[in-house]
């Protein structure tokens, strides 16, 4: 599916309201935006920093706190 878009005077472009409800764009998501090819831009949604929380705990048995000053203190000695 391929959408034309338009560039304003300031630079802005509007995503079509189904491309957002698509990508679950929302007001204040962050895209980010990479050239690929001469002619071409890969635009991706980033997660917020809220969707990481969690994430890796699985790999410490306590909490993260302590992990950390275990580590801490392990590369101390």
């Amino acid at each position: 599916m391929k959408n034309t878009l338009t560039v304003s005077s300031k630079g802005q472009i509007t995503l079509p309201k189904m491309v957002r409800n698509q990508l679950g764009i929302v007001s204040g998501s962050k895209l980010s935006i990479a050239k690929v090819s001469e002619q071409g831009v890969l635009l991706e949604t980033t997660l917020p920093q809220q969707a990481y929380y969690g994430k890796f705990a699985h790999m410490f048995p306590q909490d993260g706190v302590a992990a950390v000053r275990e580590l801490r203190d392990r590369d101390i000695r």
